[in-house]
C-alpha cells in the first residue's frame, strides 16, 4: 500500500545560476505536485517544499547533508473521488496514465441513502460520467514519482515563515534557516495555508464545519459476526452516503480498489474541543495512535445512529483511522499578489459534500500551466490575472453547490428533511433520464479558459 518516493530529499538545493525562471511551490500534496509538474512542462526550474516533519530519518539526513529515500503521504488519508473534470486535468498535464495505472475502483453509481440504508437515490446514471475512487496514496504516489522522473526536487521539514518580494523575484524563508530565491512562488499549502496568511493577513479565516474521521479497511477480511458466524468486510455498493438529514451526521463509503475500502464519518453535531495546538497541527492527517480504542468508539457511535451492521463492522475493523477537522474557506476576491499565487485549498478550500476538493485543485494546476504556455514567464502578471478570471467563477459555482448540498443534509426537522430528499431525487432522476452530464463534475476547463484568453486579447 506504500512505496518509497525517490524524488524526496532532505538536502536543500544550491541556488540556480541558470536563466531559466525558478518557481518555488509550497506544499507537496497532490495539487502542489501536479502544479509543479505542469510548470516543469513549460520549462521552469521547479522546487517543492513541504512543512511535514518525517521524523528522525529526515533530521539525520539533513544534519549529514545527504539525500534519503522516504515514504511521503502514501499511508495517509482515505478515499479520494476522481471525476471527469479531475481526469481531464490530469490528461492535459500528462499525468493521467500514471494515475490510472494505480489501484482504484471504477464507480458506475453513487447512492445517497437515509442513515438506515432506506430510500436510496442514485446518481451518475449516464454514460458520460467518469467516476473513480482511490486511496489518497494511490494518487499522491504516482504524481510524486512522475515529478521525480521529471527532475523536480521535493524538500520536507521546511516550514514557511516569510516571503519578501523584490522587483525581480521573491525571497522565501523557512523556519530551519533555509532561504531560497525564486521568480515566482505558488502556495499549495492547504486550507490553513501559511502562504495565504503571509500574502493576505486580513482575509477571513477558514470556518469550522464538522468533526470528521477517515478510515481504511481490507475488503473481504473475515471478522466475527452474529452468533460467532464469520462475516466478510464489504460495503455492498462501490460508493454511497448514509445520512441523517435532520442533524446532518453522515457516513461516506467508497471502495478504492479490489483490496481496500475507505469510510468517512462526519459528526455535524460535534464541536472541536482540541485547543492544545494550532489548527495546522491538529489537521496534519496523522492516524490515531490507539486504533482499537478509536475504532470501537466510532463503531458504537454510528451503530447508535442506526446505520446497517455491515458498515459498523467495516469501521470496527479498520486498519487505519485518521481524525480531522473540516473547514470552509470564504470565497476570496483574488488569488495572487505580485509574484505569489495561491492554488487548490490554499485559494478555495471547502467542504467535501460533492468531492471536488482535489479535482478543483487539479483544474488549477492545468489552467496555470496552459496560461504560462500561452503568455510565457515574462508576462506573469497577465497569467496570474487571467488565472483568477478563469477559475473564480467556476470555483464559486462548484462550492456554492457543495454548501447547498450540505444545507440539504442538515435540515433541522423531519419535514424539511423529507422535502430535501424529494428535491434531490427529482434533480438526479432528471439528469439520469435525459442522460445529461453533471456540469459540476463532467467538466472540461478548456472552453472557459479559451474564452478568458480570447476576451483578454480582444481588449488589447
Amino acid at each position: 500500500m506504500s512505496t518509497t518516493s525517490p524524488s524526496v530529499s532532505a538536502k536543500s538545493p544550491a541556488p540556480s545560476t541558470s536563466n531559466v525562471p525558478k518557481v518555488v511551490v509550497i506544499g507537496a500534496g497532490p495539487v502542489g505536485l501536479a502544479t509543479a509538474y505542469g510548470l516543469k512542462k513549460q520549462g521552469f526550474n521547479v522546487t517543492v517544499y513541504d512543512r511535514v516533519d518525517l521524523g528522525e530519518a529526515i533530521r539525520k539526513a539533513q544534519a549529514e547533508g545527504t539525500p534519503v529515500n522516504i515514504q511521503f503521504g502514501e499511508t495517509q488519508g482515505g478515499a479520494i473521488s476522481m471525476y471527469t473534470n479531475g481526469m481531464t486535468a490530469l490528461r492535459n498535464l500528462g499525468l493521467e496514465e500514471a494515475v490510472l495505472a494505480a489501484p482504484h475502483c471504477d464507480v458506475k453509481e453513487f447512492l445517497l441513502m437515509n442513515m438506515d440504508g432506506s430510500d436510496p437515490i442514485a446518481h451518475f446514471n449516464n454514460k458520460n460520467t467518469t467516476s473513480f475512487q482511490y486511496l489518497r496514496g494511490d494518487i499522491h504516489g504516482p504524481i510524486m514519482r512522475s515529478c521525480g522522473t521529471a527532475g523536480i526536487k521535493v524538500f520536507v521539514g521546511k516550514k514557511l515563515i516569510g516571503l519578501e518580494e523584490t522587483g525581480e523575484g521573491v525571497t522565501v524563508r523557512f523556519e530551519d534557516g533555509t532561504v531560497q530565491k525564486a521568480d515566482f512562488v505558488i502556495g499549495a499549502d492547504g486550507i490553513h495555508s501559511t502562504t495565504r496568511k503571509l500574502l493576505f493577513p486580513d482575509v477571513p479565516k477558514p470556518e469550522f464545519w464538522s468533526i470528521g474521521y477517515i478510515g481504511v479497511f481490507e475488503r473481504g477480511l473475515e471478522v466475527p459476526g452474529y452468533a460467532g458466524l464469520p462475516s466478510k468486510l464489504e460495503f455492498g455498493s462501490d460508493m454511497a452516503v448514509y445520512g441523517d438529514n435532520v442533524n446532518g451526521n453522515m457516513v461516506f463509503c467508497g471502495n478504492c480498489s479490489d483490496k481496500y475500502g475507505s469510510w468517512m464519518v462526519l459528526e455535524r453535531t460535534a464541536q472541536s474541543d482540541d485547543t492544545s495546538s494550532t489548527a495546522e497541527d491538529r489537521d496534519a492527517w496523522r492516524p490515531t495512535s490507539d486504533l482499537p480504542k478509536e475504532s470501537k468508539r466510532l463503531a458504537v457511535a454510528v451503530e447508535g445512529w442506526g446505520i446497517p451492521k455491515h458498515i459498523v463492522d467495516c469501521i470496527r475493523h479498520s486498519s487505519r483511522i485518521t481524525p480531522l477537522t473540516i473547514y470552509d474557506l470564504p470565497d476570496m476576491n483574488k488569488y495572487h499578489k505580485g509574484r505569489v499565487l495561491l492554488v487548490g485549498d490554499a485559494a478555495h478550500g471547502t467542504i467535501p459534500t460533492i468531492g471536488q476538493g482535489l479535482c478543483s485543485g487539479l483544474e488549477d494546476a492545468v489552467v496555470l500551466s496552459d496560461l504560462f504556455a500561452e503568455f510565457g514567464a515574462k508576462d506573469y502578471e497577465t497569467v496570474f490575472k487571467l488565472f483568477y478570471k478563469a477559475r473564480a467563477p467556476r470555483i464559486e459555482k462548484v462550492y456554492k453547490n457543495a454548501r447547498l448540498v450540505a444545507d440539504r443534509m442538515k435540515n433541522g426537522t423531519p419535514f424539511k428533511a423529507k422535502v430535501g430528499r424529494v428535491i434531490m431525487r427529482t434533480v438526479f432522476s432528471m439528469l439520469s433520464f435525459f442522460g445529461v452530464a453533471d456540469e459540476l463534475t463532467d467538466y472540461d476547463y478548456k472552453p472557459d479558459l479559451q474564452k478568458v484568453i480570447a476576451a483578454h486579447k480582444k481588449q488589447k
